[in-house]
């Protein structure tokens, strides 16, 4: 038998089994994951720092400017829609609970100095709301733009600036796993959702990019998946219903060996 392992978070094994079998691919999801407050906070850690002291410094030297409505666009080449595998809901619940986080500017007002910066300035970013508007699939024909946005922010252009690298988070981790399932579809296996204890934000977003894969379900697979079950919430479960799928069991040890090499710190 060999095993990979990264951070006690993905298992990949293959051992010897009866002449018959067939491959699940198994995701485990817990009922109570990231409420919509946790799981913005932890996408707002990935807020530059280096923005919000430049929103700070515009918003002092002309206030308005920092205050009037700007937009951001993100395109991709391979998700066409802003509904596919969950990009606009990740999102839009990372903007219903936005909040930049307080001890990120008091360590920033440690740094600088605290006669900086005005306290209009501090009080508008530690009290702020999103109060713009997310646009699934916007219509911008009219401006020329090099590709084709699928996604569209509307906020205020200091906190445009602030959005840029949590929102390319989000995107850039549902396209990257989504690449993984899209490539699954391929063998069309059925993937089965059991309650399990994620505990870290790389889980949490691959589960929810793969709560819509196609050939989801949504219950336990119970005896059917014998005794082969590996600890860990993406890993292949063999059973002996159905004749091995050579190429499906090399996929997945490919994507369970990239997927561990991503999480090593």
């Amino acid at each position: 038998m060999s095993t990979i392992v990264a951070e006690d978070h993905i298992y990949y094994s293959r051992r010897y089994v009866p002449k018959v079998f067939t491959m699940h691919i198994w995701v485990k999801i817990k009922d109570s994951t990231l409420d919509k407050k946790a799981f913005s906070r932890q996408i707002a850690s990935y807020i530059d720092f280096n923005t919000i002291r430049d929103t700070l410094k515009a918003y002092d030297k002309c206030k308005n400017d920092v205050l009037e409505k700007s937009v951001s666009f993100l395109g991709s080449q391979d998700l066409k829609k802003a509904s596919d595998w969950g990009l606009y809901s990740l999102l839009s619940n990372f903007l219903e609970e936005f909040k930049i986080p307080e001890e990120t500017i008091d360590f920033l007002l440690k740094l600088d100095g605290e006669n900086i910066y005005s306290d209009e300035a501090i009080n508008w970013l530690k009290n702020y709301e999103f109060s713009g508007k997310l646009v699934a699939n916007p219509d911008v024909s009219h401006l020329n733009l090099p590709f084709d946005p699928i996604v569209m922010t509307i906020a205020e252009s200091g906190i445009i600036d602030i959005l840029h690298c949590p929102t390319n988070f989000i995107f850039s981790a549902v396209e990257n796993f989504s690449a993984t399932w899209r490539e699954l579809e391929k063998y069309n296996p059925r993937v089965f959702l059991e309650p399990s204890s994620p505990s870290e934000l790389f889980v949490f977003l691959e589960q929810s990019v793969s709560s819509h894969y196609k050939n989801m379900d949504k219950r336990n697979a119970g005896e059917s998946a014998g005794n082969s079950i590996f600890s860990g919430y993406r890993y292949v479960c063999l059973t002996h219903e159905l004749g091995i799928d050579t190429d499906l069991l090399a996929f997945a040890e490919k994507s369970a060996i990239e997927q561990a090499k991503g999480t090593i710190r």
